[in-house]
């Protein structure tokens, strides 16, 4: 039976702790994380609002340094990923578990849902499409706005310039 990390695991992974994932241990480092930048408005993905809760809307922002815009990606297994805060330590998330076009990506403390996995695709050299393991849908710019606060969804992949992120590593 396959084994999945609870949230303290998940959190004390940042801290470079031991981290059991998929039924076996991975030593994790310490890792200040990732920007991930939009390639259509070279903005990042962002927990709005700097916000610590459960619920709190994921959106694309021009970068600012701060740490709701970094994600430290762990590995789960069988090529998936989880995406944690480096701010409020929470998850990025499908809410609801949705399998819609245009649902709501949040964060949300880990409970080893399908719908906090994320499988990450190269399209380019710089820039990969993820993908919601619960519902097959691409990460998305809701639609390809470039206004800073637009909210990230899912929606079927399309290829589109909203759906590709550029991974810039911290430090």
């Amino acid at each position: 039976m396959r084994t999945r990390p609870r949230l303290a695991a998940v959190t004390a992974a940042l801290v470079g702790a031991l981290l059991v994932v998929g039924g076996g241990p991975i030593r994790a480092t310490v890792n200040p994380g990732y920007q991930y930048f939009a390639a259509h408005s070279d903005q990042t993905l962002d927990v709005a609002g700097e916000s610590l809760n459960n619920g709190a809307a994921i959106i694309q922002w021009p970068i600012n340094g701060k740490n709701n815009q970094r994600w430290v990606p762990l590995p789960y297994g069988n090529d998936y990923w989880i995406l944690v805060n480096v701010n409020s330590k929470l998850v990025l998330d499908v809410a609801g578990a949705s399998t819609q076009n245009g649902a709501p990506l949040i964060q949300w403390q880990w409970n080893g849902g399908l719908n906090q996995l994320w499988r990450i695709y190269p399209v380019t050299p710089d820039y990969s499409v993820f993908i919601n393991a619960g519902s097959f849908k691409a990460m998305d710019v809701t639609g390809a706005s470039t206004a800073p606060g637009a909210k990230v969804v899912q929606w079927d992949w399309n290829g589109g310039p909203n759906q590709l992120w550029r991974a810039d590593a911290i430090g």
